[in-house]
């Protein structure tokens, strides 16, 4: 996975871009593509699996919130816990959140 200047290189209408990384919202495991949604651009996948975009971006803000969603925490708006475990994602994008990456979640959102 190559990353740029905290731009990610991604394949948009069959030509290479670089992506800021402030511009994802988060990624997700679907079809054995990593599909990323962005800001501005929806549907963009790459040919990588999600764990080697995790591990790419976990250290840069990022965090898996379930077994197939990385999300970039910059943009969550809400961490709810219960009866549902669930984040909004730009006030708009609903991610459940797995029980056992709750507390972990709520730690990194607090300290920030």
């Amino acid at each position: 996975m190559t990353l740029y200047n905290r731009k990610l290189q991604v394949a948009i209408g069959g030509k290479t871009r670089l992506l800021p990384l402030d511009e994802i919202l988060y990624a997700c495991w679907k079809d054995g593509k990593t599909i990323i949604h962005a800001r501005e651009i929806d549907g963009l996948w790459l040919a990588k699996p999600l764990k080697e975009v995790e591990e790419t971006l976990a250290p840069l803000g990022f965090a898996r919130v379930n077994h197939s969603t990385l999300v970039n925490l910059n943009h969550v708006t809400k961490l709810q816990g219960h009866p549902e475990r669930y984040i909004l994602v730009s006030g708009t994008h609903r991610i459940d959140v797995s029980q056992r990456k709750y507390p972990h979640i709520r730690q990194l959102l607090t300290q920030r």
